[in-house]
């Protein structure tokens, strides 16, 4: 498994321009904040609050990074024709598939190393300006938070990679989805409250920043429920469609 985990991430290496952007553009924003502010050009506070402040931007960025490394995993073998010259090596579907979500974890593991411990280091040089210092809860919270997030959307985004089969279209929809279309749901809570068990970004939220409004806040247990019904939901309907394909 290992080894089939390994050639996926082979795989995406050759996309350089991929790898740059996901390692690099969180660490380039937070480096360009730091920059921004040891020259007083905007105000921020060092420590932990730093730390804080940027796990909400890099979460952004990670959605949308993992979105488009989740859709190509769920959808370049079939969009390049080589499922079933990979199944003729005697490799069961259940372990490409297990593989390739393998290989969206380390990329989303990456990810948010690069960007937290970036935000670790920007958080010490930044003056504290009466914040407390960044402790290790700081940072581990920091790495939660956008691990999750780039997780739960990456996952989302491979399981309509893995039903579309077509990687471009399949971006394009994991993107929709990811940055408006599932959050839509919040719009069903004017017609019951229940509905906002449907919001991932809510179930989210209280696993990680929890700042929610009091109305819109969920129990622990059901944004447990509403993450893993999202992400382990898309995982099973593209798993689904790959064993039905004819090679």
């Amino acid at each position: 498994m290992i080894a089939l985990v390994a050639a996926d991430l082979l795989k995406l290496r050759r996309r350089r321009g991929l790898w740059f952007t996901t390692l690099l553009l969180p660490s380039a924003l937070v480096l360009l904040i730091v920059l921004l502010t040891i020259t007083d050009t905007v105000d921020g506070d060092g420590g932990g609050q730093f730390v804080e402040d940027f796990s909400y931007a890099t979460t952004l960025i990670a959605t949308i990074l993992a979105s488009l490394v989740g859709a190509r995993l769920g959808s370049e073998e079939r969009a390049a024709g080589t499922l079933r010259y990979q199944l003729l090596t005697g490799t069961s579907r259940g372990r490409l598939y297990l593989a390739k979500v393998g290989a969206l974890v380390a990329v989303c593991v990456a990810l948010t190393g690069a960007a937290t411990l970036t935000m670790t280091i920007g958080s010490v040089v930044v003056p504290l300006n009466g914040a407390d210092a960044t402790t290790v809860g700081d940072v581990l919270a920091a790495f939660w938070a956008v691990f999750l997030q780039s997780f739960a959307y990456g996952a989302l985004a491979f399981g309509v990679g893995a039903l579309m089969g077509s990687t471009g279209p399949a971006i394009a929809v994991a993107l929709v989805l990811s940055l408006v279309g599932v959050n839509l749901l919040s719009a069903l809570t004017l017609i019951d409250d229940w509905f906002r068990h449907l919001v991932l970004s809510l179930g989210i939220d209280r696993l990680t920043f929890d700042d929610a409004e009091p109305e819109d806040r969920v129990s622990v247990v059901a944004a447990i429920l509403m993450v893993a019904a999202w992400s382990g939901g898309a995982l099973l309907a593209g798993w689904l469609r790959i064993r039905r394909i004819e090679v």
